[in-house]
């Protein structure tokens, strides 16, 4: 600890309902089932500080040294969901100032304190049965195998197991293993449910675009309004192969971008093909409240080079023509008649593929589903909600790869053609 300085460990003032919940609980295994924006995942994180900086990590309950494993099923979806999470809520209250954090190990310590919380992705089945803890925290929980990874793991955890998930799945290993079997055999699983409502950060506009889910679909409604146990049929893209990485020499490689800001997020993939018929799409950026030049920030932070093409929503000419005043290829892509329906039916013409790193793109395609009538009966007409990499997907697809509309005026110009600019190297992060 920095000399001189005073690490203040008040923490309860900012702390939610679903915090508090977990914080009094009782099982030695607590699964946080939740809808969307329930602030499950943030509230374990706040948890898990609190345990780093005290050893109190439920009411009464001291773990004073010891280890706590947060894990997802890979490494890439960890690092953008959870550890970025924990990381920015340390960094936001001050306390990483006083941390020690070994990026080559993924450990983080507060010196002095004999507590270790580590970070590891269990698509590694060698640190999956070779390590030991006191506490377990994995998140997403659904995306484990239950006997040879979450079991593996359980029996080398002494004291306190938490779990995640969105309840997209009746019949996943939680509900039948822990919150149906284990519970009635052994009476050591609690159950916290918890929905939007128990997040106090949400804006009005954000509470709106959650409720209006009532209104569109029951079964996304059940699941991710409610946080209960739904199946989701009828999903748009259902047959999608989640990847390490990028793969070497794409073929057609390009951008799309959806604009977006306070209820929808501006989103935008990177994509290639390689075999002709195999489509990799890359999340490049997912963000709420994003202007147009921290937008042109963004794009610079991400290494997009200046000539490489730019694909997004022609409804809004404005943006695109301040995108192209910094200089950045940006084109509006096509959108005539039934222009939904032909990039959907194109884009699965491909096999698909997407990064681990891609938490929302996965998030959507788990969400993004075909309308259901008042029969049950489902339609040809999809959902407008959790379809913004996927609108941006559409839009790199029907212009770099089906070549719809090569030309498209926006702002009272056409613009076709490649800029000038940096040479169009594919930087290697997406590799």
């Amino acid at each position: 600890m920095a000399r001189g300085k005073k690490l203040d460990i008040t923490f309860e003032p900012d702390v939610t309902n679903v915090y508090t919940r977990n914080f009094h609980s009782r099982g030695k295994i607590v699964v946080n089932r939740g809808g969307t924006r329930s602030s499950k995942t943030f509230s374990l994180c706040q948890l898990a500080i609190r345990w780093l900086l005290t050893g109190e990590i439920r009411k009464g309950q001291i773990i004073e040294r010891g280890m706590m494993s947060i894990v997802r099923k890979t490494f890439p979806s960890l690092r953008a969901s959870v550890m970025r999470d924990l990381i920015e809520i340390m960094k936001d209250t001050g306390i990483y100032n006083f941390a020690h954090h070994n990026k080559g190990e993924n450990i983080l310590t507060i010196p002095g304190t004999n507590r270790y919380i580590e970070f590891f992705a269990v698509d590694d089945q060698q640190k999956v049965r070779s390590r030991k803890r006191n506490i377990l925290y994995a998140c997403e929980a659904n995306e484990l195998d239950y006997m040879n990874t979450f079991y593996q793991m359980l029996i080398r955890t002494s004291d306190l197991v938490f779990v995640d998930l969105n309840p997209d799945d009746p019949y996943n290993w939680i509900n039948e293993e822990l919150e149906i079997k284990r519970k009635q055999a052994k009476g050591d699983v609690e159950v916290i449910v918890s929905t939007y409502k128990d997040n106090p950060k949400l804006t009005k506009e954000h509470v709106e675009e959650i409720e209006y889910m009532e209104h569109v679909d029951a079964e996304l409604w059940q699941v991710y309004g409610l946080g209960q146990y739904g199946k989701i049929t009828g999903l748009v893209f259902p047959d999608v192969t989640i990847i390490k990485e990028m793969p070497e020499n794409l073929a057609d490689e390009g951008y799309g971008l959806d604009f977006g800001f306070t209820n929808d997020p501006t989103a935008m993939m990177f994509g290639g093909v390689l075999n002709k018929n195999e489509l990799y799409l890359d999340q490049i950026i997912y963000e709420y409240g994003m202007t147009n030049d921290k937008l042109n920030e963004e794009f610079t932070a991400q290494e997009v080079y200046q000539n490489e093409e730019i694909y997004a929503d022609a409804a809004d000419p404005k943006s695109i023509a301040e995108l192209q005043n910094y200089s950045w290829n940006v084109r509006g892509a096509w959108k005539g008649a039934d222009s939904v329906n032909f990039g959907i039916n194109f884009i699965k013409k491909y096999k698909l593929f997407i990064t681990a790193a891609s938490t929302d793109f996965i998030r959507e395609q788990r969400k993004y589903k075909w309308k259901v009538d008042k029969e049950g009966r489902i339609t040809n007409t999809p959902i407008d909600m959790f379809n913004h990499l996927w609108d941006a997907t559409r839009y790199y697809s029907v212009m770099k790869l089906a070549k719809i509309g090569s030309e498209v005026k926006v702002a009272g110009v056409t613009r076709s053609g490649r800029r000038a600019g940096r040479p169009g190297v594919t930087p290697m992060r997406r590799r």
